[in-house]
């Protein structure tokens, strides 16, 4: 019932700044986004360090 009076657009006393049906999925769907996002972040970031290692001159005596 609660939920159904915000997602009308009457919410109670208490039930203000509570979000409706549509903005809950969406906040959802944009944490996975998100997620993901930061996922192929850190990927990209260690392959680029992985082959920028490669690029340079080998340590030691030469």
């Amino acid at each position: 019932m609660r939920q159904a009076r915000i997602d009308c657009g009457q919410p109670g006393s208490k039930d203000q700044g509570l979000l409706t049906s549509e903005e809950r999925a969406e906040l959802n769907r944009l944490r996975k986004e998100n997620r993901e996002l930061r996922r192929e972040k850190d990927f990209f970031r260690l392959a680029a360090a992985h082959f920028a290692k490669e690029q340079l001159p080998p340590r030691g005596f030469a």
